[in-house]
C-alpha cells in the first residue's frame, strides 16, 4: 500500500508538473504575441510619424514658394510705381521747364517795343473780267495755292469745263480780282454766274444761226447723249468685233447745224505693234483712281483730257490737272498733282 501511495503521489506531482509547464508555455507564448503587437503597433507609430513629418515638409516647402512668388510680386509693383512716379517727376520737370521757357519769352517779348503792323492793302475789284482774261467761277483755293473752278472764255477749253490751275504767284485770291499763276496764265475769279448765262446764250445763238457743213461747238448735254449712245453700241457688240463710232453726235433731221464728215481712218498698224497695244489696253486704273485717256502734257506739267470714273466731274469731261508732281506722264501710269489729285493715264 505504501508503494502504491508513493506511486500515486509521484504520478500526482507529474501531473503538477506538467500543468504547469503547460501554464508556463500559454504565458509565454501570450507574452510573444503582447510583444508582437507592440512592435506592430510601434512601427505602425513610426510610419504615422514619418508621414505627418513628410507632410509637414511638403506644407512647409509650398509656404516657402508662396511666400517667393509673393515677394516677387511686391517687388514688381514697387519697381512698377517707381517708374511711374519718375515719369510723373520728369513730365511735372518738363512742364515746369515749358512754363518757364514762356514766362521768359513773355518777358522779353514785352521788354522788346512792338513793331509797327503795316495797315491791310485794300483788295482791288473789278466788275468784270479784263478784256482777253478768262473767267473762273465756282471756283475754291487747292492745298498746294492753286485754284479749281469752271472757266469760260479761255482759249482750248470749253466753256464751263472744270479745270485745276498751278499754283498762284500774284495777284489777291478773291472774287473781282485777277491773278497770274506759276506757269503765268491769268484768270479772273468771279462769284457772278452772268458769265455762264451769256455762254449758254451764246452757244444757242452759235447753233441757230450755224450754216449747213460748218462744225460747231456741242454742249455738254449733247456731248452725254452721244457718250451713251456710243456705250450702248459698244454693249451690244459682239467681241472682237470692229465698231464704228463715226457719226455720233450729228443732227438726226435734215435742217439745223451739221458737223464735218471725219476723216477716214488710219490704216492699221503692224501685227507686233497692235499686240503691243492690246496689251497696254490690258492696264486698268487702281480701284478708286480716276483715268483720263486722250491726253496731252501742257508746258507748265499739267495734263489735259477727258476724265472718267471721278465723283467730282461728270464723265467724259475734259478737265486740265494742276502740275504732275509725282510720276511719270505716260500711257498706263498713275500720276499725282500739287494738290494730292491721282490720275491713271489711259
Amino acid at each position: 500500500r505504501k508503494a502504491k501511495a508513493t506511486a500515486a503521489a509521484e504520478a500526482k506531482r507529474a501531473a503538477a508538473e506538467e500543468r504547469k509547464a503547460k501554464a508556463a508555455a500559454a504565458a509565454e507564448a501570450k507574452r510573444a504575441a503582447d510583444e508582437e503587437r507592440k512592435a506592430k503597433a510601434a512601427a505602425a507609430a513610426e510610419a504615422r510619424k514619418a508621414a505627418a513629418e513628410e507632410r509637414k515638409a511638403k506644407a512647409a516647402e509650398a509656404a516657402e514658394t508662396r511666400r517667393i512668388a509673393m515677394e516677387e510680386k511686391k517687388a514688381a509693383a514697387e519697381a512698377k510705381r517707381r517708374e511711374a512716379a519718375e515719369k510723373r517727376q520728369a513730365a511735372a520737370e518738363a512742364k515746369k521747364l515749358e512754363a518757364e521757357l514762356k514766362r521768359q519769352a513773355s518777358a522779353a517779348a514785352k521788354q522788346t517795343p512792338a513793331k509797327r503792323v503795316p495797315p491791310k492793302k485794300a483788295v482791288r475789284r473789278l466788275a468784270k473780267a479784263p478784256r482777253g482774261v478768262p473767267t473762273i467761277v465756282s471756283w475754291k483755293v487747292r492745298r498746294d495755292g492753286g485754284v479749281t473752278g469752271k472757266v469760260y472764255g479761255a482759249q482750248g477749253f470749253r466753256e464751263g469745263q472744270r479745270i485745276e490751275t498751278s499754283p498762284i504767284a500774284s495777284g489777291d485770291i478773291d472774287n473781282g480780282c485777277v491773278v497770274t499763276t506759276g506757269s503765268g496764265s491769268r484768270y479772273f475769279l468771279s462769284a457772278d454766274t452772268t458769265v455762264v448765262a451769256q455762254a449758254k446764250k451764246k452757244a444757242i445763238r452759235d447753233l441757230a444761226t450755224a450754216k449747213p457743213g460748218s462744225t460747231i461747238t456741242l454742249t455738254r448735254q449733247r456731248q452725254e447723249q452721244d457718250r451713251k449712245a456710243a456705250e450702248e453700241v459698244l454693249k451690244k457688240a459682239r467681241p472682237k468685233a470692229t465698231i464704228s463710232l463715226f457719226g455720233f453726235g450729228k443732227p438726226s433731221g435734215g435742217g439745223g447745224a451739221r458737223q464735218n464728215t471725219p476723216s477716214p481712218p488710219p490704216p492699221p498698224p503692224p501685227a507686233k505693234k497692235a499686240k503691243r497695244n492690246i496689251l497696254a489696253r490690258k492696264k486698268t486704273a487702281p480701284r478708286g483712281v480716276p483715268t483720263i485717256s486722250r491726253w496731252r502734257k501742257n508746258r507748265d506739267g499739267s495734263v489735259t483730257g477727258f476724265i472718267t470714273g471721278s465723283p467730282n466731274f461728270s464723265e467724259g469731261e475734259r478737265i486740265t490737272t494742276s502740275p504732275i508732281t509725282g510720276g511719270t506722264p505716260a500711257s498706263g501710269a498713275v500720276v499725282k498733282t500739287g494738290s494730292g489729285s491721282r490720275y491713271f493715264l489711259e
